[in-house]
């Protein structure tokens, strides 16, 4: 999985001139290398079958820090798309989000296969989510709001 070009996708072919990308709408880019060599290139996996993903949540201050470790950590490891070869690993941090400071969840796991990743997010974020409305972490004004990083 790499960034090319402003497009984020599978390589499935690399040619003298062109690199092709499968992305998540299943649309085919051709990406010519000229373009590659002008910028760098993440490339999320290294071409293992899986990958690192990180997806983070923020919770107001009041919420209770250590249940909502515990519960983010229960969601990771129950997901069926979670590839638990490789370490998982839970960060508590702060950050000033929509005016006032919040707490923030980061969920750093390895999806099994990365066709499988856009499908490990929502599953992870359907999981935190509810158990964190469950844990009343928050009323129904405010906002959690999922990020993701790959």
């Amino acid at each position: 999985m790499v960034s090319l070009a402003g497009h984020y996708g599978e390589v499935i072919k690399l040619e003298w001139s062109v690199t092709w990308l499968r992305t998540f709408d299943d649309n085919t880019i051709m990406v010519p290398n000229a373009e590659v060599l002008k910028n760098a290139v993440s490339n999320a996996n290294s071409g293992a079958l899986d990958e690192m993903v990180v997806i983070s949540f923020n919770l107001p201050l009041h919420a209770d820090h250590k249940q909502a470790i515990a519960l983010a950590k229960e969601a990771r490891q129950c997901s069926p798309y979670t590839f638990l070869n490789k370490p998982i690993r839970i960060i508590l941090g702060t950050d000033l989000s929509y005016g006032q400071h919040m707490q923030t969840i980061t969920i750093k796991a390895y999806v099994m296969d990365i066709r499988l990743e856009r499908k490990f997010i929502s599953d992870i974020n359907v999981r935190v989510l509810d158990a964190f409305k469950d844990a009343h972490f928050y009323d129904d004004k405010q906002i959690i709001s999922p990020q993701v990083t790959l």
